[in-house]
């Protein structure tokens, strides 16, 4: 099914492809009214402007960012040493620079005699020196953090050998949804890391500002339709999981910025329907991201660092891949129940074409459970990605704690609409 779903996709973007190049790309799921604007229809609320804060991480991401020596000195080498221990001789030969890695730590690591005895040193090296009290964890963690760019020493779900998902945001908003119709202005400041350390595609810094409109219609006394529009104007920057590495390693923040500057436009567009069964049960299918697309002019580090600061066309059109989200909404009293299904068909795409996003069968379901003590007070249980959270609403204050199911981390939130 996943494979006939990416194959749909692919089919309709080759006309396209004629004239540019496609690509995935990953943004933090939108949450809220907009992403399924037929409920609108039923909604009247002000927000005149509000602010969410919003960090976490994996505790091993924590313990890197206090202790980077004694975390990559661990199991990342453990893993590489077993990695490069079942090398063969072609390999090493084939692979200098990577040779040049480990003679740069240490004077003792075996040279190139060009046959069987070589690998077998290697071999012993690597089961014994490398991984003693002797060789330390700091000499361990450079060998990991300078050798990462040049092996595949690690699977595609690194995170069950040092995590990371490290997160920090500000988002700032405002808006009116009354009479079918809805609004609202939304600045975003992000870092998103990745699930790992060790895994290929690093973290991102982005900021960005977005307006959300949406319009809902009856087309009886059952159904509704809405769709919402989101255009918006981006900048982003990638920051490999080496060049993140680097920097805590040397103590020195220029470490992170390797990649281009990305300045762009946005736009995505969300169609959806809504089934009251009655005023406490509702049902909707969302379409979401029918399309979503990014465009990006880049500015290289590179032409900064020599006083050429001019911009360069990206011909590539980056775009999210669709998805349909089913979920149901009933609301008794003062409880409150949330259920959804979604992240199939964009999941596929994503594993389809981006080998570091594989498909995570525990991100379809999500649920959210809320408890309303009294007009000023509510507490709230949710289930989204493999996390849990438990959060507090107070009059116009709202925070949040979260854990994860899987691993160690922790995440808080707080919010504030003014």
């Amino acid at each position: 099914m996943k494979k006939i779903l990416s194959t749909i996709l692919a089919l309709a973007l080759l006309p396209l492809s004629i004239y540019a190049t496609f690509s995935p790309t990953y943004e933090k799921p939108v949450n809220g009214e907009f992403a399924s604007p037929a409920r609108i229809i039923n909604m009247k609320q002000k927000t005149p402007f509000a602010f969410e804060i919003q960090a976490g991480s994996d505790i091993d991401a924590l313990s890197f960012y206090s202790n980077p020596a004694k975390m990559l000195g661990g199991k990342p080498a453990e893993e590489l040493a077993s990695y490069l221990a079942g090398q063969d001789l072609e390999f090493w030969q084939n692979n200098p620079q990577l040779v040049q890695v480990f003679s740069s730590l240490d004077d003792n690591f075996p040279s190139d005699t060009g046959d069987g005895y070589y690998l077998a040193s290697i071999r012993n090296y690597f089961a014994n020196m490398f991984l003693s009290e002797a060789y330390g964890d700091a000499r361990r963690a450079y060998a990991v953090m300078n050798s990462m760019p040049l092996t595949d020493a690690y699977p595609y779900n690194p995170y069950r050998i040092l995590g990371g998902d490290t997160y920090l945001s500000l988002e700032m908003y405002g808006g009116k949804i009354e009479n079918n119709f809805g609004w609202n202005w939304d600045v975003n400041m992000d870092y998103d890391g990745a699930s790992s350390l060790l895994n290929n595609t690093g973290g991102r810094m982005s900021v960005d500002a977005r307006a959300n409109i949406a319009y809902a219609l009856p087309l009886n006394k059952k159904f509704s339709l809405g769709i919402s529009a989101q255009p918006m104007i981006r900048f982003q920057m990638y920051i490999p999981n080496e060049a993140l590495i680097s920097a805590r390693m040397n103590d020195e923040i220029l470490y992170l910025f390797t990649d281009d500057l990305m300045f762009g436009t946005g736009l995505s567009i969300n169609i959806g329907t809504m089934y009251e069964v009655d005023e406490e049960l509702a049902f909707t299918i969302d379409f979401r991201n029918v399309p979503s697309f990014r465009n990006y002019s880049l500015l290289p580090i590179s032409s900064i660092a020599e006083g050429n600061a001019s911009l360069q066309e990206d011909d590539t059109i980056y775009y999210i891949p669709p998805d349909v989200a089913l979920s149901a909404f009933w609301d008794r009293g003062s409880y409150h129940l949330q259920v959804e299904i979604s992240d199939i068909l964009n999941q596929a795409i994503y594993d389809r074409f981006m080998e570091e996003q594989k498909f995570d069968y525990y991100s379809i379901m999500k649920l959210s459970f809320t408890y309303d003590i009294d007009d000023n007070l509510s507490l709230t249980a949710r289930y989204r990605y493999r996390a849990i959270g438990l959060g507090i609403r107070y009059k116009g204050i709202k925070a949040e704690l979260t854990t994860k199911l899987d691993r160690a981390a922790l995440g808080i939130s707080f919010g504030w609409i003014i």
